[in-house]
C-alpha cells in the first residue's frame, strides 16, 4: 500500500479496510487511520483482521476526524466522515468510493452531504455561517 504522492505534511493517511469474519463471514469496512483488527459487528468474533484496505488522504485542519463503522452493504464502499466545526475536509478516496460527510457538532449543519464519488480531491463547506438553520 502506497501513499499518494500529492500528500502534504497538512494532509494524514486514512485506510479504509475491508474485514471478513472468521466465525460468521459477515463482510464489513472500517475508515481508521491504519490497518487494524476489529470486531464482528454480527457475532462479537474478537481481532477480525482487514482482509483488504484502501488509502484514503484527510486533510489536517485541526478538525477532528474520527473512524465510524460501516454496516451496509458490503459491495457499496462508504467512508464517514466526521468533522467538527461544519467545514468538510479535503479528502483523496480510491475509486468508486463515496464520501458521506457528516457534522454532529454543529448547530444548524446538515446532518449529511454526499460530496464525491471515485479519485476526485474536493473540499466544500457542508454550512454556511451566516445561516441559522438547514434549509
Amino acid at each position: 500500500m502506497t501513499i499518494s504522492p500529492h500528500v502534504t505534511a497538512t494532509e494524514r493517511r486514512m485506510c479504509l479496510n475491508h474485514y471478513t469474519c472468521y466465525r460468521c463471514g459477515e463482510h464489513w469496512t472500517d475508515a481508521w487511520d491504519c490497518q487494524v483488527d476489529d470486531d464482528c459487528p454480527h457475532c462479537g468474533a474478537r481481532h477480525c483482521s482487514p482482509v483488504e484496505s484502501e488509502d484514503l488522504v484527510v486533510s489536517d485542519d485541526r478538525s477532528r476526524t474520527q473512524p465510524l463503522r460501516i454496516t451496509k452493504d458490503y459491495e457499496m464502499k462508504n467512508v464517514l466522515v466526521i468533522v467538527s466545526g461544519g467545514v468538510v475536509q479535503d479528502v483523496v478516496c480510491p475509486d468508486g468510493v463515496t464520501v458521506v460527510v457528516r457534522d454532529f457538532d454543529v448547530e444548524g449543519v446538515e446532518d449529511e452531504a454526499i460530496t464525491t464519488e471515485g479519485n476526485e480531491r474536493f473540499i466544500e463547506s457542508v454550512w454556511s455561517a451566516g445561516r441559522d438553520e438547514p434549509e
